[in-house]
């Protein structure tokens, strides 16, 4: 008679467990249906201080000014560290950094647009930065 009580709690338990597993929420951000484009001044990228230009969009290409952008720099080989910073706005949907490009090359940058909403659009962008010697060639006229 003791064995009748012990599976149907040991089968309840295990359902307990079970649920408790299906309840937990998700605490990911939720993807943004937004567009972002990416500029420089000046263009093309040169070594040193310039100026990263985004503009952001909602679907019917309306203006976002209230994001906040989180911008990383990475260089497409190892061994150089990000470039790191943000920008809060916006004029009709145009943010503006500085940026500083400590090497010429093949640069991967990428951002994050945190939406009033909580959503999060995200967009890379590869990006060819060159020397000065570089910009004067007939290659990049």
């Amino acid at each position: 008679m003791r064995n009748r009580f012990v599976i149907p709690s040991g089968i309840f338990v295990l359902v307990l467990v079970l649920i408790s597993g299906c309840t937990r929420t998700s605490h990911q951000n939720k993807t943004a249906v937004a567009k972002i484009g990416l500029t420089t001044i000046p263009f093309p990228a040169v070594m040193g201080d310039t100026r990263l230009v985004l503009h952001v969009t909602d679907q019917q290409d309306q203006p976002i000014n209230n994001a906040e952008l989180s911008i990383k720099g990475d260089m497409s080989h190892a061994g150089m560290v990000p470039i790191l910073t943000k920008a809060t706005s916006a004029e009709n949907g145009y943010y503006e950094v500085p940026i500083t490009w400590t090497m010429s090359g093949d640069w991967r940058v990428q951002v994050e647009a945190h939406l009033a909403d909580g959503t999060v659009a995200k967009q890379h962008f590869d990006l060819r930065v060159l020397t000065e010697d570089e910009l004067c060639t007939s290659d990049h006229k």
